[in-house]
Formats: structure tokens, sequence, C-alpha cells
């Protein structure tokens, strides 16, 4: 099984074009798991009704947008979705890869 995690609140349409895309990621690869970092309450109204356990969520209430300065937003937002994918991805040495469609910047 793989790891993949995935910062939520990254990019256009989020969280829930994120969180689709995880689904068919998952369904289309039952060889992963994605932890999908972001606002726990958010992401689980989105899965509501979707018995999913290839995906869990990591709960990661800031989101780090364009409009700031990316290296003043990682080091004072620390429980982002962005700065949650990318530690998973340094520090669980199951998680594989770190993926996230916000700020390029940051990332």
């Amino acid at each position: 099984m793989y790891k993949i995690a995935v910062d939520a609140f990254g990019g256009d349409n989020a969280p829930r074009e994120i969180v689709e895309g995880a689904l068919i990621a998952v369904k289309k690869n039952p060889n992963i798991q994605i932890i999908l970092c972001g606002d726990e309450k958010q992401i689980k109204q989105i899965l509501a009704g979707r018995d999913e356990k290839a995906i869990v969520i990591s709960h990661a209430p800031e989101v780090i947008s364009n409009d700031e300065s990316p290296t003043q937003a990682v080091r004072n937002k620390e429980n982002s979705s962005l700065v949650r994918a990318f530690d998973l991805l340094k520090n669980d040495s199951e998680v594989i890869a770190a993926i996230s469609a916000g700020s390029t910047g940051a990332i």
C-alpha cells in the first residue's frame, strides 16, 4: 500500500474537487491510501455517505492563500493543509509523495 498526502485545500474549487479527485484515484488504484490534509469537518461533509476506507483525514484548519508571502506563510501557518501534507512526507516513512495545487511559492 502506497500512502500519498494531499493538500485538500490547495487549488481552485478546493476542497470539493480535490476530495472528488482523491475518491476517483483510490477507486482506480487499490494499492494507494490518500491522506487528505485540511479542515476535517469540511472534508467529512464532502465524504458523507461514502464508505471509503482508503481515504483518511489529517486535520489542518489553516490555509495558505496565493496572496500571502510564501515563506512567511509556511513559517507562520504550521497547521495549514499544505504544510501538513509535506510534514507527513518528511516524517512518515510510509508516505511516498505529497501533492498540492496550492501556492507554488509555498510548495
